[in-house]
């Protein structure tokens, strides 16, 4: 029988290095963990600036147009300063030669650049009545009877016309009126 002679110590398997290595594996994990969260963060931060910078363009681009705006409106602006037309006085004169029971209905700017009233009378003498005094009137040039109707109107089936007025402006005698108005 063979004795085993060992000069050399055994080692007792020591429990540190279970706990060592075990430390090592939680230590990795926790920093891929880490680095994983760090990841998905950044890609989270990422889409929340690309959102900004569509915000911020999509701002700038409506400013611009906000700006193209005000610019357009200073033209009108300046136009309006070049022909100071008061339209106060015009609209005034055109309100107060209305004969009695007579409505404005419409008022346009056709393509001749003419004024058209759109007026409701009880009788067609006082249509008659209002262009002639519309005539008389030094703010306009040509003053114009383009259209009449008659109809019922109401329950007791009153007859009412209705009547468009052109109206050629004279920019002179308005200019006139309007800066001695202001």
């Amino acid at each position: 029988m063979l004795v085993e002679i060992n000069f050399i110590e055994k080692k007792k398997k020591s429990i540190w290095n279970f706990w060592f290595f075990l430390t090592q594996i939680a230590f990795f994990t926790a920093i891929f963990s880490w680095l994983l969260y760090q990841y998905y963060d950044l890609g989270n931060k990422q889409d929340l600036l690309n959102e900004q910078i569509r915000m911020e363009r999509e701002l700038r681009t409506v400013l611009e147009q906000n700006s193209q705006n005000t610019n357009q409106q200073l033209e009108a602006i300046e136009i309006i300063k070049k022909y100071p037309i008061s339209v106060t006085t015009l609209f005034s004169q055109i309100t107060e030669s209305l004969p009695n029971g007579a409505n404005i209905k419409q008022v346009s700017l056709n393509s001749t650049k003419e004024l058209v009233i759109g007026i409701q009378t009880n009788d067609k003498p006082s249509v008659a009545k209002y262009v002639k005094t519309l005539k008389s009137l030094p703010m306009f040039e040509q003053v114009s009877l383009t259209d009449i109707t008659s109809s019922t109107q109401g329950d007791d089936k009153k007859e009412v016309y209705q009547s468009l007025i052109q109206l050629q402006l004279n920019r002179s005698a308005l200019t006139k009126t309007g800066e001695a108005n202001e």
